[in-house]
């Protein structure tokens, strides 16, 4: 379905041209249903030609999905794998607040005696 031209805006006329497929005859019916108006029907003159030729815009669009497949390497020749460098090997190691306190203090900080 195509409109072509303008509606009337705010009780101001004005005037619409709308082309309707003999497939879309049904959702015609449902506009005017909803709107409760009849749209007057005037068939297309026969001076009118009808082209079967699709416009660039019309044409169906086909699009493939672009799949990016890893490249599978032999593991045997080992081309893209690799030890470590030393200084890549080191691991973060936790420590507790309380380690670090007994290796800065040597003991534990105390209050005062503990009573009994």
């Amino acid at each position: 379905m195509h409109r072509i031209g303008r509606t009337g805006r705010a009780d101001k006329s004005g005037v619409a041209i709308t082309l309707v497929a003999e497939r879309e005859q049904g959702l015609l019916a449902n506009i005017e249903g909803m709107m409760q108006v009849e749209i007057p029907r005037v068939p297309l003159p026969d001076a009118v030609e009808i082209s079967e030729v699709l416009t660039p815009d019309e044409m169906p669009k086909v699009s493939m999905p672009n799949i990016q497949v890893k490249n599978t390497v032999d593991i045997q020749t080992n081309a893209a794998f690799h030890e470590k460098k030393e200084k890549n090997k080191k691991t973060n190691s936790k420590v507790r607040h309380v380690e670090k306190m007994k290796k800065k203090y040597k003991r534990p900080k105390t209050r005062g005696q503990k009573r009994k």
